[in-house]
């Protein structure tokens, strides 16, 4: 997962609305106390925590995931998309590449404050089953992360994913 995670990071992205902020380099570089998010995914709960350092460490229920530069794109919003992004290549089938070069261009197009739907329009739609309807969802206030959700319809077997920031931190 740590190999995945870099990637992305450090893929470049074309920016727009909604990506200037969930994946700007460098937010969290003033960090002066750990970030703590719940983390949901499918009904199991975790903690993920986010310590400031001379390198961000990002961990999981209190193991280390991995570290990042204070100059990188938010390590929980990356780790919260390719988990989805994983989640979905294993569910299909499909290439995590192919995966997330859609989710990153839906979103480098979107506004702020809409639900982004990366396959709406897929030519490869049919073959993406529950995930073909997947929605992405993010909760911002300002450069701060609140909550990031990722779903399919409901129903079961249904995919749910979420991250929200505990008050307090």
């Amino acid at each position: 997962m740590k190999f995945l995670l870099a990637l992305l990071i450090a893929t470049p992205l074309s920016a727009g609305e909604l990506s200037d902020v969930i994946l700007a380099p460098g937010t969290l570089s003033g960090l002066d106390g750990p970030l703590t998010y719940d983390r949901n995914l499918g009904g199991e709960s975790a903690t993920l925590t986010l310590r400031p350092g001379p390198r961000l460490t990002l961990m999981l229920d209190g193991r280390p995931v991995g570290e990042f530069a204070a100059e990188s794109a938010h390590p929980a919003v990356m780790f919260f998309l390719e988990s989805t992004v994983r989640h979905m290549a294993e569910a299909t089938g499909g290439s995590p590449f192919y995966i997330r070069n859609r989710i990153r261009d839906a979103l480098a197009k979107a506004p702020l404050n809409a639900p982004v739907m990366p396959f709406a329009e897929d030519p490869n739609r049919a073959q993406m089953g529950q995930f073909a309807g997947l929605t992405l969802t993010f909760r911002t206030e300002g450069a701060e992360v609140l909550q990031l959700s990722a779903d399919t319809a409901a129903g079961t077997g249904g995919y749910h994913e979420s991250l929200t920031l505990v008050e307090g931190d």
